[in-house]
């Protein structure tokens, strides 16, 4: 199985878990909106981890808190998508045509 896809699956089955028996994606604006409270709240938690952004004073930095504080940002990110009715595919496919835009912007 596609590893974004197995990804997708870990979080529906979470969500439902959470939520009770609802059908993943779904457009659902009042939990999609918790998902984004989430991950501003997460994105806070990344910097934390590894503070050096401050640059003011040499700032430690959690290497391994650091990736599980980023972890926990694509959870809320896949979620994000679960409850605005979109897919894993939808997500590659869109990410592909985003990375082709970058790519030719950048050239």
């Amino acid at each position: 199985m596609d590893k974004l896809v197995e990804m997708f699956e870990m979080q529906k089955d979470l969500q439902r878990k959470i939520n009770g028996s609802i059908g993943l994606p779904m457009d659902k604006q009042s939990l999609f909106e918790k998902q984004v409270l989430g991950l501003v709240c997460e994105l806070g938690e990344v910097l934390k981890a590894d503070e050096r952004w401050k640059e003011v004073r040499i700032l430690h930095v959690n290497r391994l808190e650091k990736l599980n504080e980023i972890v926990d940002c694509f959870c809320f990110l896949v979620n994000m998508c679960l409850y605005s009715g979109f897919s894993s595919f939808e997500l590659y496919d869109a990410f592909v045509e985003k990375y082709k835009i970058n790519v030719e912007r950048d050239m």
